[in-house]
């Protein structure tokens, strides 16, 4: 039941254009009353999951943020090749980029 809701109210919210209320008021006139609730469950983890990836998403911009900084503190005005390995840079990258920083004489140093 948990693929079809979630096919269900995937499919609603892409054809209403993102209009909650079409999207309540589809979902109101077709589910049971058991579905509902399984609904509802099923709308606390899909938050649950937007919540956690949107602070994920948030930490990993602050630490391209901060390498940027320390990188533009320690060597001056980056160039678009660098911006563009910070932005493609995983999590464990920038951990490795920003101890770097520390102690290399050079960005090339930094990217290794």
């Amino acid at each position: 039941m948990h693929d079809f809701l979630t096919r269900l109210l995937r499919y609603t919210y892409h054809t209403a254009n993102g209009d909650m209320d079409a999207v309540h008021r589809v979902l109101h006139t077709t589910l049971t009353p058991t579905m509902e609730s399984h609904m509802g469950t099923l709308a606390e983890q899909l938050i649950a999951r937007g919540v956690q990836q949107g602070r994920a998403e948030g930490e990993l911009s602050g630490q391209r943020e901060m390498l940027a900084r320390m990188l533009a503190l320690k060597f001056g005005e980056l160039s678009h090749a660098a911006r563009a390995r910070i932005e493609g840079a995983s999590h464990d990258e920038l951990a490795t980029y920003s101890l770097r920083v520390l102690t290399a004489d050079t960005i090339d140093a930094v990217f290794g």
